[in-house]
C-alpha cells in the first residue's frame, strides 16, 4: 500500500517550521537529525494504536522487529532489562 498522505496546510507549515529549525541548528547530518525528531513520536503513537504490539508496529513501519527494538532502546522508549 503506497498511499501519499496529504497533510492539512497548517500541519505542513508546522512540519516545515520544524525542518527549518533543524537546518538552522545543525549544519551536517540533516537527514538523521530530522528523522530523529519525527521518529520517536511516530513510534510512540503506533505503539499506542497497536496496544504495544511491537510486531504490528514494525510491520506498519516496514521494519524488521529487531530494528524496531533498537530504535525503541535508542529513543528510551524501551528500557534494557538486565
Amino acid at each position: 500500500m503506497n498511499t501519499k498522505v496529504n497533510l492539512p496546510i497548517y500541519t505542513e507549515q508546522q512540519v516545515k517550521t520544524i525542518v527549518r529549525s533543524v537546518i538552522e541548528s545543525k549544519p551536517d547530518n540533516l537527514f538523521a537529525e530530522v528523522l530523529h525528531v519525527f521518529e520517536k513520536p511516530l513510534i510512540e503513537e503506533l505503539l499506542l494504536q497497536e496496544r504495544g504490539n511491537q510486531t504490528r508496529v514494525a510491520m506498519r513501519l516496514g521494519l524488521n522487529r529487531g530494528t524496531l527494538r533498537k530504535k525503541l532502546h535508542a529513543h528510551g522508549i524501551l528500557k534494557e532489562v538486565n
